[in-house]
């Protein structure tokens, strides 16, 4: 299967950030070779503040970091769209807006252009009454939209990651994640 190495190797970058925080970064890389991405980012959204509460990114500007959370992530209208979403759900741009709502809308329009950004994807990895966490990976105007093989891979990664079991403290890949993955790929 094309792309399976790639695949399992961005899982097992997951994996293993999860045992060690200093691994997060590569996690995230790795994520964001196996979408096509810019970059790629894990945020911990407060609900009742609908702000995010941690935020970890690779590949976007650090510059960028600071307007976000003091300013854009109010605006951001993906939040409050993935906050009504369940854990293991997957969410791009076409669910949200359409292109002409981007179009006049301030996060779209101001704030994404500064870092030639436009589309995303994100897979919803835990979602409780307090918290949301998601990992997204950001995409350029010319890359254009997420396609339906990379939402199949997005949904795999969300499936694999978060149906893994812990056995004394070390993850273990799910095998029927990625046998769903393989399945979806090939049809």
């Amino acid at each position: 299967m094309p792309g399976s190495d790639l695949f399992l190797q961005t899982i097992d970058a997951v994996y293993a950030s999860g045992l060690d925080a200093a691994r997060v970064p590569h996690a995230l890389e790795a994520t964001s070779r196996l979408l096509g991405a810019s970059g790629a980012g894990l945020e911990v959204i407060d609900k009742l503040a609908q702000r995010p509460v941690e935020f970890f990114s690779v590949g976007l500007p650090d510059l960028a970091r600071v307007p976000y959370l003091e300013q854009f992530a109010a605006l951001n209208p993906r939040i409050p769209f993935a906050l009504r979403q369940r854990a293991g759900a997957v969410i791009w741009d076409h669910q949200v807006l359409g292109e002409p709502p981007m179009a006049r809308d301030s996060f779209y329009a101001e704030f994404l252009p500064h870092m030639g950004l436009r589309y995303f994807v994100a897979a919803i990895v835990e979602n409780t009454p307090e918290k949301l966490a998601a990992v997204h990976v950001q995409r350029t105007r010319k890359r254009g939209y997420v396609d339906k093989r990379e939402i199949t891979l997005m949904r795999g990664y969300v499936l694999t990651i978060s149906a893994r079991t812990t056995w004394h403290g070390v993850s273990k890949p799910a095998p029927n994640a990625v046998k769903y993955l393989k399945m979806r790929l090939k049809g």
